[in-house]
């Protein structure tokens, strides 16, 4: 198959949607200043769930993860000390625990589709290798010269023509 598997496109796109009307609708009618700024965070990972759909980006998704992991943390703690109610628990479940498998399994994706180094299988897969040129490699690279390979120097005549 060429580029990224078609489920989890369709998830990343699904998070993208889910961060921008949850976060939306938390920014517009959530009472605390504290719940507005979740609100703001939590739209502002919609446009790079959806990016990250597009194209691999596993940065932007790790760092997603991290937070629906660390959200689960602190739910935890917030609601073993009694600063949050243990209903708050579905939030909780949808927000976070309901994406972990499908963040999970993008980032293994990426991981794998990393492993070869090759230009050729980066440009047939659609998934270019994070930190790496997407173009030629050096030895296709079209450079002057400064000899030939028989060791005499190259003379060049500048051209008129643009």
């Amino acid at each position: 198959m060429r580029g990224m598997d078609v489920r989890l496109q369709r998830w990343l796109y699904a998070a993208a949607a889910y961060n921008a009307v949850w976060g939306t609708a938390v920014v517009v009618f959530a009472g605390p200043v504290a719940w507005k700024c979740v609100g703001m965070m939590v739209a502002c990972y919609a446009p790079g769930y959806w990016c990250a759909a597009r194209r691999p980006l596993p940065e932007i998704v790790a760092v997603g993860l991290l937070g629906k992991i660390l959200g689960p943390v602190g739910f935890a703690w917030a609601a073993s000390t009694g600063r949050l109610p243990l209903q708050f628990g579905f939030v909780i479940l949808f927000n976070d625990a309901l994406w972990w498998p499908a963040f999970v399994a993008y980032l293994w994706a990426c991981a794998a589709a990393g492993r070869s180094s090759s230009p050729k299988r980066a440009r047939s897969t659609n998934w270019p290798i994070p930190g790496r040129a997407t173009t030629s490699s050096p030895s296709t690279s079209t450079l002057p010269r400064s000899s030939t390979s028989s060791g005499e120097p190259v003379t060049s005549v500048p051209s008129k023509r643009l």
